[in-house]
């Protein structure tokens, strides 16, 4: 008899997670609306400390976006903090504002500007190295990732939430499947014994993934993983393909509105630049 009893509440909770991911799924496609992930990458003072990759943003540029979203009540989320009923609550919006490779600048101007304004960020760290080597072989300035002082003054915060982002920042659509398991969990086992924390959350680099590369973000124990401007609209639909959209350093304020409004979709021009590192 309670064999069957079990059965059944497990059947009942089956159907209940079906229809709920079903009306989820029609509601995001009816409205096009759904959390915006922002990606950023590097915080900048002046222009001349940009790259030719494009994957920073003038910090005080940043933070006209902070108190854009403060004034329009939006709230900063962690992944700990997303859960699937938010996308209903359109009067209670919310963002999520993921920073790729953990610069240092990331402390130094990013991590000020969070605490001035109470706002959450995500940032996706490589976890095997201290500068942007993949990019200095390609003729960029060597540039500074965050240490392991830094990281922990910013977790003991609650303001920021760290997930991997390989141990050496390689392209996982193009690396052989072993190269590919170590990458992805070893980037996981290395910062959960320097933070003390779960990481639950996985970038994949320059927004490359396969069909490999998500199974084993899957098989390593990460709830989530990113990509760039590619995948459902729908997060839930994909948990192992989740769509960001990219934040470029000429992003003005109207496109800035359109990207956090929960519908947009990166344009196919945009989605043609060569990929974000």
């Amino acid at each position: 008899m309670p064999l069957v009893s079990v059965t059944a509440d497990a059947t009942s909770d089956a159907d209940v997670v079906c229809r709920e991911y079903a009306y989820r799924s029609t509601y995001v496609k009816a409205t096009r609306h759904e959390i915006p992930i922002l990606c950023y990458h590097r915080l900048i003072e002046r222009d001349d400390e940009g790259s030719e990759f494009e994957t920073h943003l003038r910090a005080d540029r940043f933070e006209a976006q902070l108190q854009y979203l403060r004034d329009h009540r939006f709230r900063t989320l962690h992944f700990a903090d997303v859960d699937n009923a938010m996308v209903f609550e359109k009067q209670r919006r919310a963002v999520v504002l993921t920073f790729d490779d953990g610069y240092e600048d990331n402390f130094r101007l990013l991590f000020p500007l969070l605490k001035k304004y109470n706002a959450k960020a995500v940032i996706y760290l490589v976890s095997g190295l201290q500068h942007n080597e993949w990019d200095m072989r390609r003729g960029d300035a060597p540039r500074r990732l965050l240490n392991q002082a830094e990281r922990r003054e910013m977790l003991e915060s609650g303001l920021v939430e760290f997930g991997a982002h390989t141990v050496t920042h390689a392209d996982l659509s193009t690396v052989d499947l072993e190269r590919a398991r170590v990458e992805i969990q070893h980037s996981k086992t290395q910062l959960e014994s320097e933070l003390g924390v779960p990481v639950q959350t996985f970038a994949y680099p320059y927004g490359h993934l396969s069909a490999q590369a998500k199974e084993l973000a899957r098989h390593a124990g990460f709830r989530y993983a990113l990509a760039t401007n590619s995948g459902p609209l729908a997060m839930h639909e994909d948990p192992f393909h989740v769509r960001r959209v990219v934040v470029f350093p000429s992003i003005t304020m109207k496109r800035f509105k359109r990207k956090v409004s929960g519908r947009y979709v990166q344009r196919p021009t945009v989605c043609q630049r060569e990929a974000p590192r």
